[in-house]
C-alpha cells in the first residue's frame, strides 16, 4: 500500500507539473497570438491610412476636373450663345439686304418700263 500511495504522490506531481507547463504553454501562446494580433492591426490601421489618404487626393482629384469641366462647358456655352446672336444678326442683315436688292430690282423694272 506503501508503494501504491507513493506512485499515487508520483502520478499526482506529474499531473501538476503537467497542468502548469500546460498553462504556462497556453499563457505563452495566448500572448504570442495578441502580438501578432497587435501587429496586424498596426499594419492593417497602416495601410487603412495609406489608402484612406490615396481616396482622398483621388477625390480631390476628381472635385478639380469637375469643377475644370463645368466652366468649361459654361465657356461653350457662352461662345454658342454669342455665335447664336451672331448668326440672329447675319440672318436680320441678309433679310434687310435681300428685301433692299427685292425694292432695287422692282425700281428699275419701273425704270426700263418709263424710259421705253
Amino acid at each position: 500500500m506503501a508503494d501504491f500511495e507513493t506512485f499515487q504522490l508520483g502520478v499526482h506531481q506529474a499531473a501538476e507539473e503537467a497542468a502548469k507547463d500546460s498553462l504556462k504553454v497556453v499563457q505563452d501562446a495566448t500572448s504570442n497570438i495578441s502580438r501578432v494580433a497587435n501587429t496586424a492591426a498596426e499594419n492593417i490601421e497602416r495601410v487603412f491610412g495609406r489608402e484612406t489618404e490615396r481616396v482622398r487626393d483621388l477625390q480631390d482629384s476628381i472635385t478639380r476636373v469637375d469643377g475644370r469641366l463645368n466652366s468649361l462647358v459654361e465657356n461653350v456655352n457662352d461662345r454658342m450663345d454669342e455665335f447664336n446672336d451672331r448668326i440672329a444678326r447675319m440672318t436680320t442683315h441678309l433679310a434687310e439686304a435681300i428685301e433692299l436688292i427685292g425694292k432695287v430690282n422692282r425700281k428699275r423694272r419701273f425704270w426700263f418700263f418709263r424710259r421705253g
